[in-house]
């Protein structure tokens, strides 16, 4: 859904852009709904690339990771800035998209297409991700030339687990959250704490390092991804509803009950959608959203602007639940991508309801 989409995510995630008044003069004029980030280089270098709906007018961001001495936060400088008419550039998105589907087998195998900056040049080049057999290839589409830059080898499928399944929902594993295949991992990122709400913070901080938002994966807004899609085919990208997958699954593997939760509010006047987490705290239900950058904060988004904020719980995921469309786009039973409203048991309807915390 395109509000789950959406920029207003940058305020969580990239405050220093969100407030930036070119960005908002810039805003204003296009409108904007999809954006990615790029994985930091080894000094901490990285983008933010934020499309019109139109996919005509780009306005892209440098920055610099600062991280603190204590490593529990990451803030970024912008180092400079720069706006696209793609209608004017020597590389489109349009003949990247006809170049996909040419050589990829089906439409089906297209992951992402994404707008890549060069700095010095000036210029917009097209990085396509497409999934072939158990491998996912990526391509460059430069001024109408497409050329190959690397093969990811998938992991080998797993065995699903014959284990007793969980005492409750809260702790389960199914179809989003592969709780054997990643504990491993889930130790790794809950390391060295000792404590449940240690562990959660550590989970919390790994997750805000290891995730990249990206809104170009094809159908990233009409689906929730399971985890072991997010982590082994699109290396850690997603949007807000996959974030919260991961933070699940890590929570999960740990022992530590946690649930996901749909959020409806209005900002600036306009309809926006959201997903967060809620885990178990010694009988205490506590709020947690990497995404956002709140631990236990579930006003973080009025306190950001948002308003009538209502709450869904978002539980029992099973994807042969809903056989119609998302959005338009065919809910395909076992791909592992889910359809929010129709996939899961949605309590109550949507919109939801009013939650203290959340809504006042």
């Amino acid at each position: 859904m395109s509000q789950f989409n959406s920029t207003i995510h940058l305020i969580g995630r990239h405050p220093e852009i969100a407030r930036n008044e070119d960005f908002i003069q810039w805003n204003n004029v296009h409108g904007s709904q999809i954006w990615h980030e790029t994985e930091p280089d080894s000094e901490g270098i990285f983008d933010i690339v934020i499309q019109s709906p139109d996919k005509n007018d780009i306005i892209a961001f440098h920055l610099k990771q600062i991280k603190s001495q204590n490593e529990t936060g990451i803030k970024s400088e912008i180092l400079e800035y720069k706006t696209f008419d793609l209608l004017n550039s020597k590389s489109n998105r349009l003949f990247s998209l006809i170049e996909a589907n040419r050589i990829a087998k089906s439409k089906k195998n297209i992951l992402a297409i994404r707008p890549k900056i060069d700095w010095t040049q000036n210029e917009i080049s097209w990085e396509i991700d497409l999934l072939e057999n158990q491998t996912v290839e990526k391509y460059i589409s430069n001024n109408n030339q497409l050329i190959k830059i690397n093969t990811l080898k998938l992991p080998q499928k797993t065995i699903p687990s014959t284990t007793a399944p969980a005492y409750n929902d809260w702790l389960e594993e199914n179809e989003l959250h592969h709780l054997n295949k990643y504990r491993a991992l889930a130790l790794q990122w809950g390391s060295p704490a000792i404590t449940v709400s240690d562990k959660v913070f550590r989970v919390f901080l790994k997750t805000k390092e290891k995730m990249l938002y990206d809104g170009n994966i094809l159908h990233i807004g009409e689906f929730t991804w399971a985890d072991n899609l997010v982590i082994d085919q699109l290396g850690y990208r997603g949007i807000c509803d996959e974030w919260a997958v991961i933070q699940i699954t890590m929570l999960r593997a740990l022992g530590i009950p946690s649930v996901l939760k749909f959020l409806t509010f209005n900002y600036n006047g306009k309809p926006a959608a959201h997903a967060c987490v809620e885990w178990l705290d010694n009988g205490t239900w506590k709020h947690l959203d990497a995404l956002w950058d709140a631990y236990d904060n579930k006003s973080v988004y009025r306190q950001n602007g948002a308003t009538n904020v209502m709450v869904m719980d978002a539980n029992s995921p099973k994807d042969n639940v809903y056989n119609g469309n998302a959005w338009g786009v065919p809910d395909v039973n076992g791909d592992g991508k889910l359809y929010p409203y129709g996939d899961f048991i949605i309590n109550p309807a949507y919109p939801g309801n009013q939650r203290p915390g959340y809504s006042y």
